[in-house]
């Protein structure tokens, strides 16, 4: 647990470089470098830690034929002779770096959204899914540039789609954004998500999937994900910390709805992250379909800094620092007791024993 928390704090203590201008630079860089170490060093990550040492390593079959980014640099680093640690930190490094530097230029306060990421993210999607950590980096580029570069944006989800599939969930909502963004009034944004409910409580996912597996381009993607389905075994729930997270986030963004959404730029980030809370429901007794939810709720690193400023706002120019600093200890502290959590409590308390991986012996 020691690793955690050391690195945690200390990225939780870089995190007030934001209101230092000389050194905001130099905070996210050793931000990057303290989080890839922490996910890329690491000597354990849930059972498919092994599976993809051994495909690194050529003790097993290589099945990621699908996601020829991976495989690609995956086949290249081995090939060259990097250790399977080199080579995930070098990849952490990527993913982290292409989610930093957005947060750096597009977010208010971007070290608070990266201590939120850390609370809420970063344990599963960096410490035990490999593949899809690069994709939630690239899922927020993709989301922004449709807005202002659609080239761009499709260019970052193919990027992403050959890491892990599962990011191509966001262009149908991405057209669907675009007609409704050309609409007037909020009647057809209702309707929308009153569809949407509507659909959730006829079709299951299970159905959909079904449905989709006949479908050119589609078939793939659908079979996999129904052959998970039917192979893993037993019942599950929701943890009940998203569920407190989900309120929580509710409880800070709505009552600023008006102001956040006065800002066309902050149209595109509410439209999935409140079409993302009907797929968490719809998705709650199933597992993997969780890992599509996130691409959803990334869109908290936004909107809550957004609210943020906003209150930020009302206090006087000498009070709004204090409040600030304050705000960043919270959410640093949240993050701190969240990976704490989540160490503690992943799968069998594995976690608990984690270090780097040139100290394992």
């Amino acid at each position: 647990m020691i690793y955690f928390l050391t690195i945690y704090s200390a990225v939780a203590a870089l995190s007030f470089t934001d209101f230092i201008p000389k050194l905001r630079k130099f905070g996210a860089l050793m931000c990057i470098i303290l989080l890839a170490m922490l996910a890329g060093w690491r000597n354990m990550g849930g059972s498919d830690f092994y599976v993809y040492q051994d495909i690194y390593y050529g003790l097993t079959l290589n099945y990621m034929s699908a996601e020829a980014g991976y495989a690609i640099i995956n086949n290249l680093f081995s090939g060259l002779g990097f250790s399977y640690n080199a080579f995930l930190f070098v990849y952490s490094l990527a993913a982290i770096s292409i989610m930093v530097i957005f947060l750096e230029k597009h977010v208010k306060y971007p070290k608070f959204a990266l201590l939120f990421y850390m609370a809420c993210y970063f344990f599963f999607y960096n410490m035990v899914l490999n593949r899809q950590m690069l994709c939630m980096s690239m899922s927020l580029w993709v989301i922004y540039f449709w807005d202002k570069n659609k080239l761009y944006s499709l260019l970052c989800l193919l990027t992403g789609f050959l890491f892990h599939q599962s990011i191509i969930v966001l262009l149908p909502l991405l057209l669907v954004f675009e007609v409704l963004k050309h609409t007037k009034g909020i009647k057809y944004w209702l309707l929308f998500f009153v569809a949407a409910i509507g659909f959730t409580a006829l079709i299951t996912p299970q159905m959909l999937l079904g449905i989709t597996a006949s479908l050119p381009g589609l078939s793939s993607m659908s079979a996999r994900l129904l052959n998970y389905l039917e192979n893993a075994g037993g019942e599950y729930a929701l943890n009940l910390v998203e569920y407190v997270k989900m309120a929580a986030a509710l409880c800070i963004i709505l009552p600023f709805a008006k102001k956040i959404l006065a800002d066309k730029g902050n149209h595109i980030w509410a439209f999935f992250y409140f079409f993302g809370i009907i797929f968490l429901f719809w998705t709650r007794n199933i597992e993997i379909l969780f890992r599509v939810f996130a691409y959803f709720d990334l869109s908290l690193l936004v909107l809550i800094p957004y609210a943020v400023n906003i209150v930020a706002n009302r206090f006087s120019p000498s009070q709004r620092k204090p409040f600030l600093i304050l705000t960043y200890a919270a959410v640093g502290a949240l993050s701190i007791m969240a990976i704490l959590y989540r160490a503690a409590n992943f799968g069998d308390g594995s976690f608990l024993s984690y270090q780097f991986y040139f100290m394992d012996i």
